[in-house]
């Protein structure tokens, strides 16, 4: 069959979406993924890949949100348990004279291997005909990843700062590994940090420019948003208690849905609801 024999018209979305949220730290990322129900108001079966070690710690989830999440603890600091290292001036000469990381660091494989079993798990149910056991896989968080990545690539490499090669060896690590994540046949939520990056007037030292991106390494905060169909900002709680969330993209900050809410959304803390009404 040629390729254009399997070309067929398009018809209603049944697709499960990609989400990625981003926002400071308290912004409601996490709550709002842990919350998530469908039309009907049933909380989604959720798989979560705690990288950053935190869902456990929300105590003001309620029993019946905590019973939808099946959660996977990364259980790497990113510190070294064992010994603190304080980092010395290397010389850019040779970057294995200074602080060099002694213990391997396993948080970034363990968490490719948690999302592999899902993909092999995945695989099996095609096979056996069953429906995969998850709604929603989210991995908490992809800031996280980037650093973890950052350590592993130290450790295996014995350097004491990192090279553009290296860092180049970081992001394509982490786009391997979103990607991966992406194939999964559930709806896929990726939470980052956000960052606030500026670009100034060499000779005055102003802000010529000022935006917001995911804090992830190098290029992949301008580029990541174009392998997700929805793309949130969470600014954070308001004066009025709620938390709001961007949908569009402005001059500040990228956003993006394919579904039909507003620009700003809002969650009531007291109910966990979303409020699609404009602000």
């Amino acid at each position: 069959m040629s390729e254009l024999d399997q070309a067929s018209g398009l018809t209603g979305s049944t697709a499960p979406k990609s989400f990625l949220f981003y926002g400071p730290p308290g912004s409601g990322k996490t709550t709002y993924a842990a919350y998530l129900s469908d039309a009907s108001g049933k909380l989604l079966r959720k798989f979560w890949v705690d990288v950053d070690d935190k869902i456990r710690e929300m105590e003001n989830l309620p029993a019946d949100v905590r019973a939808s999440i099946t959660a996977w603890s990364c259980n790497e600091p990113l510190g070294d348990p064992e010994k603190i290292q304080i980092p010395s001036a290397p010389n850019p000469k040779d970057p294995h004279k200074g602080t060099i990381i002694e213990r391997e660091p396993r948080g970034m494989r363990r968490t490719v291997d948690c999302v592999n079993e899902l993909l092999a798990l995945a695989r099996n149910c095609r096979r056996e005909g069953k429906p995969f056991p998850y709604d929603v896989v989210v991995v908490d968080s992809l800031t996280s990843c980037s650093e973890h990545t950052i350590r592993k690539v130290m450790y295996d490499q014995r350097i004491a700062f990192m090279s553009e090669r290296n860092w180049g060896l970081v992001s394509q690590t982490l786009i391997e590994f979103y990607r991966g994540f992406l194939q999964l046949p559930c709806e896929r939520i990726l939470i980052a940090h956000s960052r606030t990056y500026q670009v100034r007037d060499r000779e005055s030292d102003t802000i010529l420019e000022e935006y917001i991106r995911p804090h992830i390494v190098g290029q992949l905060a301008e580029t990541i948003a174009k392998d997700f169909s929805e793309v949130y900002f969470f600014h954070g709680r308001e004066r009025s208690g709620q938390y709001k969330i961007q949908t569009v993209k402005d001059r500040l900050l990228v956003a993006r849905t394919t579904r039909d809410i507003p620009p700003e959304i809002f969650i009531d803390p007291k109910t966990k609801q979303l409020i699609l009404e404009k602000k």
